[in-house]
């Protein structure tokens, strides 16, 4: 993992949490996933360099969700717990493939502010 991409560990930081809307293989699907800093605009980059790495073709991604939130792993677990019956799992791994979703986008949204809404 490249040295500026760090995710703080400790649950009384801040930090995002985000949902994307991307291209694998011709099928939409969607990833909930966690960054630190002031978007997860270095984590799209991230995985976009290793999509292109592994199928030697740019993913079409969009941001769908980010925000900021304590807890942030705490919530990203449960919003893979909620939509862990879509998981998908594509033909090939790159980074961030386990976290990827084939589900309609109103779920992963409802799923996505009911967490965020947890908020404490």
């Amino acid at each position: 993992m490249s040295s500026w991409f760090k995710v703080n560990k400790n649950l009384d930081s801040v930090d995002r949490l985000y949902v994307l809307e991307i291209m694998v293989c011709d099928t939409l699907v969607y990833k909930v996933g966690k960054a630190s800093g002031h978007s997860c605009k270095q984590r799209m980059l991230q995985i976009i360099g290793s999509y292109f790495d592994v199928y030697r073709v740019t993913p079409v991604i969009k941001v769908v969700k980010d925000k900021e939130v304590t807890n942030v792993f705490e919530k990203e677990t449960k919003c893979h717990h909620a939509l862990a019956e879509w998981q998908f799992t594509p033909e090939k791994a790159f980074s961030g493939s386990t976290e990827l979703f084939l589900v309609d986008k109103e779920k992963v949204l409802e799923v996505y502010n009911e967490v965020v809404k947890s908020e404490s």
